[in-house]
C-alpha cells in the first residue's frame, strides 16, 4: 500500500467527491478472522486505487448498535 491512494496515514483521497458507494458487510467468528478480511479488502481497494475510480475508504460504527467492536480502518490498513 505505498500508492499516492494509499500513502501511510491516509486511506483517501482529499477533496475527492464520491458519486456512488459500495457497503461491504464483514461477518466473522473471531475478531482476528474480521480484521484479516479487513486488511485484505483494504489491500485489494488501494491496488485499484484512485485511478481506477476509488475516492474513499470508510466505516462506521452506527452508534454501536451493531455490536461492541469496533475496527479503526487505519490501524488495520498499516
Amino acid at each position: 500500500m505505498t500508492s499516492s491512494f494509499c500513502s501511510p496515514g491516509s486511506i483517501f483521497v482529499e477533496g475527492a467527491e464520491a458519486g456512488r458507494f459500495l457497503e461491504i458487510v464483514i461477518d466473522g467468528l473471531t475478531e482476528d478472522a474480521v480484521r484479516s478480511a479487513m486488511r485484505e479488502g483494504i489491500a485489494a481497494i488501494c491496488a485499484i486505487g484512485a485511478p481506477g475510480g476509488v475516492r474513499r475508504i470508510t466505516a462506521g460504527n452506527y452508534g454501536g448498535k451493531l455490536g461492541k467492536f469496533h475496527f479503526p480502518l487505519r490501524e488495520i490498513a498499516e
